[in-house]
Parts: C-alpha cells; structure tokens; sequence
C-alpha cells in the first residue's frame, strides 16, 4: 500500500479548546499539538460572524504573538493581552469580572488553523 498521501497524527487527549477568562486566553494542550507547537501566532476576527482564527507564524510576521515555549517541561500557551479581551468582551458582550468562557474549536487542515466560533462558547 503506497502511503504518500497519509499524514502523520499527533495523538492529545483532550478537544481544540481555549478558555477566555479576565486573565488571559488559555489554550488547550490539544490546541497547541494541533498547530504543531508553533513559538510564535497571529490572531485573526471574523467580527461579522464572531469567530477567532489562530495561525502558526514567525517572528517577523507583524502582530506575531509568543505562543508556545518549547523550552517548558509541560505543553501550555496561554494570552495576557488585555486589549484583546476587552475586544473579545465587548464583541460578545461577555462580563469576564467573575467568570470564564470555554469555546471548542476546530482544526482547519487547508490553512493549518484552529477556529473557535465564540457564538458556541459556555460558561466555565
């Protein structure tokens, strides 16, 4: 059986998920396996159909955020930028002062993506 076409899957317990909480966007082990562990992601919004896109990128990309530290012993990646929680906040009209939000995302192979539609967001 030729085998060209098969891909190599890398196994996370767990789904795609980030949690969206006053403190910052944490992401999902799986999340971040997904992507490949990348150092560095820019962020796109559909503001229209509120939903956030996550793309590996380098540091040269402007906007490039600090992702993934492969120098950690565990698999974690999480966001403090406030001024993107105030835009997420306001966006779904969330109050983020005495809770959080899960979202469960999915993996857009053509783009090497994952996207989270914050309209399926619950409370955590």
């Amino acid at each position: 059986m030729d085998l060209n076409n098969f891909e190599k899957y890398s196994l996370s317990v767990g789904l795609i998920s980030i949690t969206i909480s006053k403190t910052g966007i944490t992401f999902s082990k799986t999340a971040i396996t997904r992507l490949n562990k990348p150092r560095y992601i820019e962020i796109l919004i559909n503001y229209d159909d509120k939903e956030i896109a996550i793309l590996p990128t380098d540091k040269k990309t402007e906007g490039a955020a600090p992702f993934f530290n492969p120098d950690k012993k565990n698999i974690t990646a999480r966001l403090n930028y406030k001024d993107l929680l105030v835009t997420l906040s306001s966006m779904m009209e969330w109050d983020l002062t005495d809770g959080s939000f899960k979202v469960i995302g999915k993996y857009d192979a053509d783009n090497n993506a994952l996207i989270f539609d914050l309209k399926t967001a619950v409370t955590s």
